[in-house]
């Protein structure tokens, strides 16, 4: 038995016997990929001519200009350090899918919540993680629901369906459907 992971304590009423403790899940790193399709060769630079961006991982800015590829990029993640020198908390690695489809990858150190990657569009010209490989979707947040809905309904009587569908940021499929029903919308 390791007490530095779990302990089990009784106290006065407790029942005597042996008691099991299962761990149904550990706790994972997380990891964000590029969307198919985005990059399609290590050589490829990932903006066009004239474009910046820079995307901000933990709090710590990376400049990209139109000469960088996606392997050059993932050498800056790598090697970027936070204010006091330490690591961002985060690896990149590029995988090849397919020919011509490579992902950006980025996983965090450490497991757990409290370790979870937190990125941004910051500044350019072009919001790098969310239109070139959509990692970010049209909200700025983790996923590539493709679109930010903005739906005002004019009749409070109206009756209809809107759908969305797209992926989170692990690749799942993810959706809804609002049924207008007069006045309310039901998700």
């Amino acid at each position: 038995s390791d007490d530095t992971y779990a302990r089990i304590e009784g106290t006065s009423g407790a029942t005597d016997g042996d008691y099991a403790l299962v761990v149904r899940q550990k706790a994972a790193s997380e990891t964000l990929s590029s969307l198919a399709g985005r990059v399609a060769s290590l050589s490829d630079t990932l903006l066009g001519a004239g474009e910046t961006a820079t995307i901000t991982i933990n709090g710590v800015d990376i400049d990209v200009d139109d000469t960088d590829t996606v392997r050059d990029l993932m050498l800056r993640i790598n090697s970027a350090t936070d204010a006091g020198g330490d690591s961002i908390g985060v690896n990149a690695t590029v995988l090849k899918v397919a020919t011509n489809d490579y992902r950006l990858v980025l996983t965090s150190e450490e497991e757990g919540t409290e370790n979870e990657i937190t990125l941004s569009d910051s500044g350019g010209s072009v919001n790098l993680l969310q239109d070139k490989l959509g990692i970010l979707n049209a909200l700025g947040a983790k996923g590539s629901v493709a679109q930010a809905y903005d739906y005002t309904v004019a009749d409070e009587n109206a009756v209809g369906t809107f759908v969305f569908e797209g992926k989170d940021h692990n690749g799942n499929d993810v959706g809804g459907v609002f049924n207008l029903t007069g006045s309310a919308a039901d998700l």
